[in-house]
């Protein structure tokens, strides 16, 4: 499926604007997206994956896999040395945001279908944490450490679990999304419901900047995290309004 053969320096970027092996996986036809995603839901693959995996799953060289480990090897234990397995999760989220032929509803669908498990068309608020976790995480590895755009959520992609164990931004994120399309906690969110919020914050977002410094300078017990939720949508749409 790759044959894409990118430059060692893990933050040069082509056309696409990601890093090394991004900017060619980028480029995926949709259908080889799909059967991707297929592939991996149908069969025992496991959570934590290497290279050999990678290399299995994505029908790319071993050479190529390990530049993807090591780009999205977690950040958060630099004194640990290198990881030798990634989320696969993060992964496919790396992947699916990233395609260029992907519509807003493709990727709605198919990131909201990997945690959907049980197939009910529906995700706790468990689910829907895990889900801004593994897109933050993805959107981290996807852009060069310089690019100008980014701002303050990529400290928050970067927290240890240790930290998110004292204070988890992200279920905080995913509790304004179920505020925001008026479901109690103890509720699920349809794949309906989360792609009209994802289309509503979409068009928030596309106001640029300075809609996201006024939502930071809010008032109210999720200015923070409605801020987040700006650049979530941003990272997973690839819009040009993070800052």
């Amino acid at each position: 499926m790759g044959n894409a053969q990118g430059s060692s320096d893990s933050q040069t970027t082509g056309q696409t604007g990601y890093v090394v092996p991004f900017q060619d996986l980028a480029t995926l036809p949709l259908d080889s997206l799909l059967a991707l995603v297929d592939e991996f839901t149908s069969k025992d693959y496991p959570f934590g994956v290497d290279a050999s995996t990678v290399a299995t799953l994505l029908a790319c060289s071993v050479d190529q896999a390990a530049q993807i480990v090591e780009r999205l090897r977690r950040k958060d234990k630099p004194d640990e040395g290198p990881l030798t397995t990634i989320s696969a999760l993060v992964l496919l989220y790396a992947l699916i945001m990233c395609n260029q032929q992907a519509s807003i509803e493709d990727k709605s669908s198919l990131i909201f279908g990997l945690l959907d498990l049980d197939h009910s068309g529906t995700l706790n608020l468990d689910a829907l944490t895990i889900l801004a976790i593994s897109v933050f995480r993805a959107a981290d590895s996807l852009a060069p450490e310089a690019d100008p755009k980014q701002g303050s959520w990529r400290d928050v992609a970067r927290r240890s679990p240790s930290d998110l164990a004292e204070e988890n931004p992200f279920e905080r994120v995913a509790m304004l999304i179920f505020d925001d399309t008026k479901l109690s906690f103890t509720e699920n969110i349809s794949t309906k419901a989360f792609s009209v919020w994802l289309e509503d914050t979409r068009n928030l977002a596309s106001g640029g900047s300075g809609v996201r410094s006024k939502v930071n300078q809010g008032d109210g017990e999720y200015a923070h995290e409605k801020g987040l939720c700006i650049d979530l949508v941003a990272a997973l749409l690839r819009l040009d309004c993070r800052i």
